[in-house]
């Protein structure tokens, strides 16, 4: 089941990872300083492992950015 991501970043820099259980996804979700190019390494970073985000939700406030990624590909499923 998708639980709710809370919208407003973290102050401190982190990174959760989960299974959604009926849909065969891994969530990752990440607070971090929001910074040019943090996105394109996102997906390079996908692209590399063999992921594929079906879906984001991205918020950025005060220089901050919070990510939720679900992620399809993940040990090859």
């Amino acid at each position: 089941m998708l639980k709710e991501i809370p919208t407003i970043p973290d102050l401190q820099d982190n990174l959760r990872l989960g299974h959604c259980n009926k849909r065969d996804m891994a969530r990752v979700l990440f607070s971090c300083s929001d910074r040019e190019g943090l996105m394109s390494e996102v997906a390079a970073s996908m692209r590399a492992a063999n992921a594929k985000a079906v879906r984001a939700e991205i918020m950025t406030v005060g220089g901050r950015t919070k990510c939720a990624l679900f992620v399809q590909g993940v040990n090859g499923k």
